[in-house]
């Protein structure tokens, strides 16, 4: 399944994320600079952030449609964003970010760490995760379709209300992989990995 990818004209002009005065900022390229405050009910339509600040700060009530993230730091973000839609995070750090009730529609993580971050009470529709930390991740009360993950680290993530049914984890490390057993049903995984799931079931494999 392909993503689609962001729609996003070749020229665009720069700006400055910290002097935002309107409800709509299309067709904008935001270069190297520390977000100062929290930004709030703004739609960014066809933008390119380029190693943007974000850490520390709140998302409140933001829509990303046809938007790339490039090497952007945010980590430790908090965002109850409405949408993301047609977006890439390519090598960007989102380390401890909490995501709650967010719609993510063709959305691609490529070479990004979110380690120890929350997803929660969100829906996801054709989104991978690609040679992405996922470690430590909690994915909380998660409706999905077309997710993937391709060999990322899944190590110790936790997966709560949120059915892993044609899910393929073959690629990916679930070492600690912690997760309710009646949502493992249709799960995809490679036979090395079995014993990461006997273990949730208190099996013991014996090798012969």
């Amino acid at each position: 399944m392909k993503i689609k990818k962001p729609i996003i004209k070749n020229i665009l002009e720069k700006e400055d994320i910290n002097t935002l005065n309107c409800e709509i900022i299309e067709d904008k390229i935001f270069n190297d600079t520390i977000v100062n405050n929290d930004i709030s009910n703004i739609e960014f339509n066809s933008c390119k952030f380029k190693k943007i600040d974000f850490s520390n700060i709140n998302l409140e009530n933001i829509d990303f449609i046809d938007c790339t993230f490039e090497s952007c730091n945010l980590s430790n973000m908090k965002s109850n964003s409405k949408l993301f839609l047609r977006s890439e995070f390519i090598n960007c750090k989102l380390i401890g970010v909490f995501l709650d009730s967010i719609h993510f529609t063709d959305v691609l993580f490529d070479k990004c760490n979110l380690s120890y971050s929350t997803f929660s009470d969100s829906s996801i529709k054709t989104v991978s995760f690609i040679e992405s930390n996922l470690s430590e991740v909690r994915l909380y009360n998660i409706k999905h379709k077309n997710l993937f993950f391709i060999e990322s680290d899944l190590n110790n993530i936790e997966i709560i209300n949120t059915k892993l049914k044609d899910i393929d984890l073959s690629t990916s490390d679930i070492s600690g992989i912690r997760v309710c057993t009646n949502d493992l049903a249709g799960v995809i995984v490679s036979n090395y990995q079995l014993f990461d799931i006997a273990s949730l079931f208190n099996i013991v494999i014996k090798n012969d």
